[in-house]
């Protein structure tokens, strides 16, 4: 009775431990795209200017399909665009000069979220990144 028990409580952590998904993300800056670690689609991404107060809000529409990466230079229609709270056409997204920004990735609610800083150029494209890879 205690080995079946033992064994019961064995196979509900192995289950709760897969069913954990994580919300690491990176940029990459070639295509200037935000890219999931895990493979899975993105289904919501905020973008905070960290010295500013700039937030924007990208989330997946309903009933439409994610994608595991998400450029910056043509954004995915399939995903809407809220500014403080207001959604906006995706067109009047757009990052500032010489800025620095915070993107988290909330995929999965039940793990932390992920997060990058990234830093815009003189043109406000993404130069740099804090993360570029999975590690």
């Amino acid at each position: 009775m205690k080995i079946q028990r033992n064994v019961l409580l064995l196979v509900l952590v192995i289950i709760g431990l897969m069913s954990c998904a994580d919300n690491q993300i990176y940029f990459d800056i070639d295509e200037q795209s935000i890219k999931t670690c895990n493979g899975k689609a993105i289904r919501s991404l905020t973008v905070d200017e960290i010295e500013g107060d700039y937030l924007y809000r990208f989330a997946k529409g309903k009933d439409k399909e994610g994608t595991n990466s998400f450029s910056f230079i043509s954004l995915d229609k399939n995903y809407t665009l809220e500014v403080m709270g207001q959604e906006l056409p995706l067109s009047k997204f757009n990052l500032k000069p010489n800025s620095e920004y915070r993107i988290r990735n909330s995929t999965y609610g039940d793990a932390a979220s992920g997060e990058i800083k990234v830093k815009t150029n003189g043109d406000g494209e993404i130069a740099t990144a804090d993360i570029t890879s999975c590690k």
